[in-house]
């Protein structure tokens, strides 16, 4: 497992896709999850 060389890692585009998915997924997580209850409770 640590004979993978970080560069020959970060060349395939699988490791890109699944860096990008799980950032949009965190960020998406954190409006739905922090700010939607925070303009429901602006609003009452």
């Amino acid at each position: 497992m640590f004979g993978v060389s970080w560069q020959k890692l970060f060349r395939l585009p699988q490791t890109y896709f699944l860096i990008v998915g799980a950032v949009l997924g965190y960020v998406t997580f954190l409006v739905w999850a922090g700010i939607r209850p925070v303009t429901f409770n602006n609003s009452y």
